[in-house]
């Protein structure tokens, strides 16, 4: 499976490959033969050799004239930068000319439009003779020059055999010159459904890419040591953006009025802030295969070129941009290495990572082979970047159903340490045959309630209980049937109270303990009363009869308001002295 996944980069570049634009018949020699072309087949791109005429701007009644001109060729889409014309290298800079003639037939095509990239990078169209668009403003020296970029749609004339189109354009600030990018040509309904599902489709990988990185903020807001959510959620918007300004410059609908300093300064700075933030995401991501001090380098490369971008003018920067895409194939170069190192290494999920990237390192290198004009393709950045996220998504849920499975196993045991908590809970503030609070217990909440009637200056009651006469009937009738009275005589205590702050516990032997708080003695005293006649209710036969015949209980009960500095036992021994004459003067009685 792992193999057949290896091969999907291929697969899918060659996909991309075949959905681009017809580019034939093409332009030579400055002229392009449609006559015999159907536009049912779709739009063409007006590629080939263009009339190109360097430091002149040639108007349509000059070709008209002119009974010599000396022609010279270009190829389209390309910059003239670097071309060789009349034996002379051309610089970036400069004005030029550039002309086609297109022959129709008889039966020219109505409603004919073209769709006009943007141009490197001030421009003015003539269509037959007349001045139809400018985008900035062109100039024979830097001081009367104005640039912009701005892709446009132009209405063609009707009914016209032949078309001529002349281009003047000026450069003086970019690296690049001139046509660098393929005009199409088709009729004007063609030419909206093409212009329009290339905005849609990039304003949709916009808002999928920006969803992506919000998500992954509010992933870090949320978990703040989760680096790698915050680099990976900025460059999901760096990527995002990226998506509707490289190519065809969609932001312009956005913000038509931009200038062209601020719009390639933003698409550097996505360039360089990108290296700078994916470098980060990858030290994060398997940081055990990286190599940390070659990342560092790159970091510091994409941060230092952003600094050059925001300070200097576009004519020093953009000259830069050839070295900095070279480091930026290393950058891929070093990464891949890291996925496979993790790969050998076995490491959750880098198998995945390893393909995804290898998509998006596909569409970088074909981005940069198309900006320098070496394949007629397109930008593909934001759709490798959107199949990067696609196989995110599947390594995040493949992630959260492992640690929804972790979370299961985990709340198993946490209520098994519960139970066992509970149980040993139980064990030591239980008493195991009456099932109610033993002695430790009710020290310990004793504590609790002698310290909040001091805080209150509230009454605090204690009933000290003793079973009468109890050895005698474990003599008489056994052990087993005493640990049934006990059992039953603690029912009883526990019956007779009734507020949550009440407790009754086992104090030892046939000895129980009833704190009362907030109870006075009288109250106290009502309570006592009413448990003594309840156990001598239940008529259970008494193992010597002397104060009834039935078994009975003693009980003594006393009341405090304790103040800071009273010892707490002071009013357990109180209470045991009352027990103790309940006893004395003959049992079965409370006394207070």
């Amino acid at each position: 499976m792992k193999k057949y996944l290896l091969y999907t980069p291929i697969y899918i570049l060659a996909l991309i490959y075949s959905t681009q634009i017809n580019s034939l018949p093409l332009v030579q020699k400055g002229f392009l033969d449609l006559h015999n072309y159907n536009f049912s087949q779709g739009c063409i791109s007006l590629d080939g050799e263009w009339e190109f005429y360097y430091n002149h701007f040639y108007t349509p009644e000059y070709f008209v004239k002119a009974k010599i001109i000396q022609k010279d060729y270009i190829t389209v889409p390309l910059s003239w930068k670097g071309n060789v014309i009349q034996n002379s290298i051309l610089p970036k800079t400069g004005y030029a000319t550039y002309r086609l003639q297109i022959y129709f037939g008889h039966n020219a095509p109505k409603n004919m439009a073209l769709l006009i990239p943007k141009i490197d990078s001030a421009y003015s169209l003539y269509i037959n003779k007349n001045l139809v668009k400018t985008i900035g403003k062109i100039g024979q020296t830097y001081e009367f020059y104005i640039p912009m970029w701005k892709q446009v749609i132009v209405d063609l004339p009707q009914k016209n055999n032949t078309i001529e189109i002349i281009f003047h354009i000026s450069n003086f600030y970019y690296s690049k010159a001139g046509i660098t990018s393929s005009i199409i040509l088709g009729d004007k309904q063609s030419v909206i459904s093409y212009y329009s599902k290339s905005v849609a489709i990039k304003f949709f990988i916009f808002g999928l890419l920006l969803m992506i990185s919000i998500y992954h903020l509010v992933l870090y807001i949320f978990r703040k040591y989760n680096k790698q959510a915050l680099y990976f959620s900025i460059f999901s918007f760096l990527m995002a953006l990226f998506s509707i300004i490289f190519g065809e410059f969609h932001i312009m609908i956005l913000f038509p009025e931009m200038p062209w300093s601020v719009l390639v300064r933003i698409t550097y700075l996505i360039m360089s802030l990108g290296l700078s933030f994916f470098a980060l995401f990858g030290t994060s991501l398997y940081p055990d295969d990286s190599n940390k001090s070659l990342l560092t380098i790159y970091i510091i490369i994409g941060f230092l070129y952003s600094i050059v971008i925001i300070l200097l003018p576009v004519q020093h920067f953009s000259n830069l941009l050839t070295p900095f895409l070279l480091i930026l194939l290393t950058g891929g170069i070093l990464a891949t290495q890291i996925l496979i190192k993790a790969t050998i290494n076995k490491r959750e999920d880098a198998v995945l990572f390893l393909l995804a990237f290898s998509i998006y390192l596909l569409c970088i290198i074909n981005d940069i082979l198309h900006f320098y004009h070496f394949i007629n393709s397109t930008y593909f950045i934001p759709f490798g970047f959107t199949l990067f996220i696609i196989f995110q998504s599947l390594i995040l849920a493949k992630q959260y159903a492992k640690l929804h499975i972790k979370l299961e196993k985990l709340f198993q045991e946490n209520l098994k340490l519960e139970h066992t908590a509970s149980t040993l809970q139980n064990l030591a503030f239980i008493d195991q045959l009456t099932e109610i609070p033993n002695r430790r217990r009710f020290e310990e909440y004793y504590q609790v309630e002698w310290h909040r009637a001091i805080r209150n200056q509230t009454p605090l009651s204690i009933v000290l209980i003793d079973i009468d006469y109890f050895k005698k009937f474990n003599d008489k009738f056994g052990h087993p049937l005493g640990d049934i009275i006990l059992k039953k005589v603690a029912e009883t205590i526990k019956s007779c109270i009734h507020r949550p702050a009440d407790m009754v516990a086992r104090y030892g032997g046939e000895e129980f303990i009833v704190i009362l708080p907030e109870t006075d003695d009288i109250g106290a005293y009502r309570i006592a009363e009413k448990i003594r006649k309840k156990v001598t209710g239940l008529k259970i036969p008494a193992a010597y009869i002397a104060a009834s015949k039935f078994l009975s209980i003693s009980l003594g009960c006393t009341t405090t308001y304790p103040h800071h500095g009273d010892d707490p036992q002071l009013i357990i021994e109180k209470a045991d002295n009352k027990l103790y004459r309940a006893k004395k003067l003959g049992r079965n009685r409370t006394e207070k």
